[in-house]
């Protein structure tokens, strides 16, 4: 369902609203064919009823039934309006169909003509019963007027084809742009679903930091303000806050902050400074079982790991200690120790998924800064044994493909030549070993 976040939704409104003016043209073409097909249907039936009529005044003249209602000069007046009428009656233009209305028109006179003769006939018979009846001109012009009837009604019958083919087209426009308005609104109502959803989980996400008391992780913060951009599909705005909030907003709240505690900071320095006093003895380097020393911490820190085979020259007590501050601190999350050969340097990792190095952490990390207002006590601890034992390492949020932050770790490397000359591990605080080693080791 994420993938329909990707859809624009102007252009699914185009397409909904489209697809839906398309359903209404469609529908109105369709009662328009079928109000047209019923119009030519009555006139069809009217043609016939009509015609039916000269055919009685035929008959009767063909027999001679000269006293005939249907010979009578009212009768045959009603046959010829009922042709001229017929078609107002029905509510049809036959003007808008040429070919039709031709011989439409042609009909209507011929049996006007024809009605002409049969009174021309009558008129001649009249005064002399005896006479002769010409009916030979009777029989051609009603011929003429049932070939102009027939050709009419073949003309109907083809406009009649026409309107049914139109409806069949109307219907089948109608059904698929229904069909395809009926997809476009699921589909807008499945994102609109899939948005509400998206939105409840950053809410959910953001409760949490508040109730963790991660709200003030720039981090963490500035991964769930970027997920709840990106959702609404500002990628842009995105890209330019989470510059503006790791490039620009971080430091200068971490800079204005500062002197709000430097009160506290400079209270709480000796206490840390004599805690890492005592925790961060002089060490003499020796090859100590890297799976070994990797086991053993993981086992402490509940944390999974990938260890290899190697002897590395290095500080048990550092290493260890080490460990400790940075699994410590990424306590928060799931915690995971490696450990592997890069040519002659062994690379030690601790990593963590879903703990964020806070901006100020990463600025005294770097030295920009010896501020220690919002720095974890770990991270104090770590930093300043590695700088004393000038351990090599790269501590960093770990980032993915798109640049989200998804955790941290501590990247430590050490030598793993064992031809160097080593003596054995010398423990204790620094001024109690300058006394007994002398100043000179450790100038």
């Amino acid at each position: 369902m994420n993938k329909l976040n990707h859809l624009g939704l102007e252009k699914i409104l185009l397409f909904c609203g489209f697809t839906f003016a398309l359903t209404l043209v469609g529908f109105w073409q369709f009662q328009h064919h079928a109000s047209e097909a019923e119009k030519l249907a009555r006139v069809q039936s009217g043609v016939g009823t009509c015609f039916a009529r000269v055919t009685q005044s035929f008959t009767a003249a063909m027999i001679k039934e000269f006293s005939s209602p249907y010979l009578k000069r009212d009768f045959m007046a009603m046959s010829d309006d009922c042709l001229r009428e017929g078609t107002k009656t029905a509510g049809i233009k036959m003007e808008s169909f040429s070919k039709a209305n031709k011989v439409f028109n042609e009909l209507v006179s011929e049996v006007y003509w024809f009605h002409e003769k049969v009174v021309k006939v009558l008129a001649v018979t009249a005064g002399n019963p005896n006479a002769q009846v010409p009916m030979q001109a009777i029989t051609e012009k009603y011929t003429k007027v049932e070939g102009l009837k027939l050709d009419l009604q073949d003309q109907l019958d083809l406009m009649s084809t026409q309107f049914r083919e139109a409806r069949l087209r109307d219907e089948i426009l109608v059904g698929s742009a229904f069909f395809f308005f009926i997809i476009s609104l699921s589909i807008l109502g499945l994102r609109e679903i899939s948005s509400l959803r998206q939105k409840r989980w950053i809410e959910n996400q953001a409760l949490s930091l508040l109730n963790t008391g991660h709200s003030q992780t720039g981090g963490m913060v500035d991964q769930l303000v970027q997920k709840a951009l990106t959702g609404q599909g500002m990628l842009v705005t995105a890209q330019v806050f989470t510059d503006y909030h790791s490039g620009v907003l971080e430091r200068m709240a971490t800079r204005f902050s500062a002197p709000l505690f430097e009160e506290k900071v400079e209270a709480a320095a000796p206490i840390v400074e004599e805690v890492i006093e005592e925790s961060a003895p002089v060490q003499v380097e020796a090859e100590i079982d890297a799976r070994k020393l990797l086991t053993a911490q993981a086992v402490r820190l509940k944390a999974s790991m990938e260890v290899q085979e190697a002897t590395i020259v290095a500080d048990a007590e550092v290493v260890a200690q080490l460990m400790q501050a940075f699994g410590q601190r990424f306590a928060s999350g799931k915690v995971n120790l490696t450990g592997k050969r890069e040519g002659e340097r062994y690379v030690v990792c601790v990593e963590a998924s879903d703990v964020c190095l806070r901006a100020s952490e990463l600025e005294y990390i770097h030295g920009k800064t010896h501020q220690m207002d919002g720095v974890d006590v770990n991270v104090i601890i770590a930093m300043d044994i590695i700088r004393e034992a000038n351990v090599d390492a790269v501590i960093r949020n770990r980032m993915n493909a798109e640049g989200v932050i998804i955790g941290a770790e501590a990247v430590l490397s050490f030598a793993t030549n064992s031809n160097r000359t080593l003596v054995n591990v010398v423990r204790g605080k620094k001024k109690d070993l300058a006394r007994t080693l002398g100043p000179s080791q450790f100038n």
